[in-house]
C-alpha cells in the first residue's frame, strides 16, 4: 500500500521554465502533456528495508535547466528562437555561436566548421531529451528501437523537375495567396470564411440572416482525402508530370507509434547558418479501406511587401497508418 501521509508536507515542485515563461507572454502558452523525472534524486538500497530513507536527504529547489527546450521553436516572422546547447548557441538568426569554458560564444564564420556542428546541433534536441530522464511505463508490445527502410532521401531539382515550366519557376511573394488566405489553413477555424451574420433575436422577423453580401477570397478548400491528394499531385494518376516523392517504412518502432519531427534547411547562399522549416498540420483523413492520411505542409513562411505572412510549401509529408497512397 502506497499514498501520501502527510498532506501539509510539499512533494513536489512545479515550476514554468524559460521556454515557458516566453510562451506565456507571447500569449501562446498551452500545456498538453505532463511528464515526471527522477533525474534529482538518487536509488540507495538498504538490508532491513529495502531502500534508503529518502527524508534526511537534501534537496535543491527546482530550477530551469538548458535541457528544458527539447524542439527548435520559431516565431509568427520565421526566426528561431534562441536555442542553448552544451557548448553553443543557435541565435535568432540562424547564426551558431561556439565557444569554451570561460570563454564567450563567438560566431562561427567558417562554412566546414558550420558543417561539422550541424548535426551536434540537430542532435541537441535528442539529447536534452534523454537528459529530463522522465519516467515512463513499457508494454509487453512496445519496443525501444526505431529503424526505418532507408536512411537518406535524396530529391534532385532540375529544368523539368519539380516545375514543369523553368520559365515560371519563380514567383513574386507579393502575388502569393497569405496565411489568411491559404487553403492549407481552411480547416482551422480562426482562418474559416466567417462574413457577419444577423442573430435571430436581433433581426427584425426573429430569424437569422445575412448582414451583407461578401466574396469569399480564400482558395478552394479540399472536402476529402482525394480532393486534397489533387492538390499535392495535379493529374493523378496520370504520368504525364510525376513529383519526385519516396516511401519510408517505419521497420521498427513503438506500439503507440509517437514520433516527433523536426525539419531544418542548411547550407546554401547562407553557409553558415541554419533555418527551421514551418510545418502545417492539414489533419487526418479516415478512409473507406480503412486506413487513415495525415497530412503535414512543409515549407517556409514570409513577410510580404504589406506585412501579411505568407507561407510558401516546399514539401509534404504523409503518414498513412494502414495500406498505401
Amino acid at each position: 500500500m502506497a499514498g501520501i501521509l502527510d498532506n501539509k508536507t510539499r512533494i513536489m515542485d512545479v515550476i514554468v521554465t524559460e521556454e515557458g515563461k516566453r510562451q506565456i507572454t507571447s500569449g501562446k502558452m498551452r500545456i498538453e502533456f505532463a511528464t515526471f523525472t527522477d533525474g534529482h534524486t538518487f536509488y540507495q538500497a538498504d538490508v532491513a528495508s529495502g531502500s534508503d530513507d529518502a527524508s534526511t536527504r537534501l534537496f535543491f529547489e527546482a530550477c530551469s535547466l538548458p535541457r528544458d527546450q527539447i524542439t527548435f521553436e520559431t516565431d509568427d516572422s520565421g526566426n528561431l528562437v534562441s536555442f542553448q546547447g552544451g557548448d553553443f548557441e543557435v541565435g535568432s538568426d540562424g547564426i551558431i555561436y561556439q565557444g569554451e569554458d570561460n570563454v564567450r560564444l563567438s560566431p562561427v564564420e567558417s562554412g566546414s566548421i558550420f558543417a561539422s556542428l550541424v548535426d551536434n546541433v540537430l542532435s541537441s534536441s535528442i539529447n536534452n531529451f534523454k537528459n529530463l530522464q522522465t519516467i515512463g511505463s513499457t508494454t509487453f508490445f512496445d519496443s525501444d528501437e526505431f529503424d526505418t527502410s532507408v536512411d537518406d532521401v535524396d530529391f534532385y531539382i532540375s529544368n523539368d523537375s519539380p516545375f514543369s515550366d523553368p520559365d515560371g519557376a519563380s514567383i513574386n511573394l507579393d502575388n502569393i495567396e497569405p496565411l489568411f488566405m491559404d487553403y492549407r489553413l481552411g480547416h482551422v477555424d480562426n482562418f474559416k470564411f466567417l462574413p457577419p451574420i444577423i442573430s435571430a433575436d436581433m433581426s427584425s422577423n426573429g430569424q437569422e440572416g445575412n448582414f451583407g453580401e461578401y466574396t469569399d477570397l480564400n482558395q478552394s478548400r479540399p472536402n476529402d482525402w482525394y480532393d486534397l491528394f489533387q492538390k499535392i499531385w495535379p493529374g493523378y494518376p496520370s504520368e504525364e508530370h510525376i513529383p519526385q516523392y519516396e516511401t519510408v517504412k517505419f521497420t521498427k518502432t513503438s506500439a503507440s507509434s509517437n514520433i516527433m519531427c523536426q525539419f531544418f534547411e542548411t547550407g546554401g547562399q547562407s553557409s553558415t547558418r541554419f533555418k527551421k522549416l514551418d510545418v502545417i498540420d492539414y489533419g487526418i483523413f479516415y478512409l473507406d479501406d480503412g486506413s487513415m492520411k495525415h497530412a503535414f505542409f512543409v515549407g517556409k513562411l514570409f513577410i510580404d511587401s504589406v506585412g501579411q505572412p505568407t507561407f510558401v510549401n516546399m514539401f509534404n509529408l504523409i503518414f498513412d497508418y494502414n495500406g498505401d497512397l
